[in-house]
């Protein structure tokens, strides 16, 4: 496989572990399955794909200065969302 090839399939499988899986699996990436936590809507519905990808996207703010600004964020939410979770109205809870 050339090194192009490699990269591709590689930024593939992260963009659908973060912006896709969320929505497609209950709330949840490999990860979170993993770790028995999900995401959820405020309201406790199931993430959406338009969620998924707005948190996630959120995820370059949120990691500024070594992600100074998600734990500033998370300190001062009642529910310890990080940016991306606020804008996103969603919370990560135990599965």
């Amino acid at each position: 496989m050339l090194k192009w090839q490699f990269v591709a399939l590689c930024l593939l499988a992260a963009a659908f572990n973060t912006f896709f899986a969320e929505a497609a699996w209950n709330g949840q990436t490999v990860g979170k399955k993993l770790f028995a936590i999900k995401v959820v809507t405020t309201q406790g519905a199931a993430c959406n794909y338009r969620q998924a990808v707005v948190r996630n996207a959120l995820e370059v703010v949120d990691g500024i200065a070594l992600f100074l600004v998600a734990s500033v964020s998370m300190s001062r939410s009642e529910y310890r969302q990080r940016i991306g979770d606020r804008v996103a109205d969603t919370v990560v809870v135990r599965a």
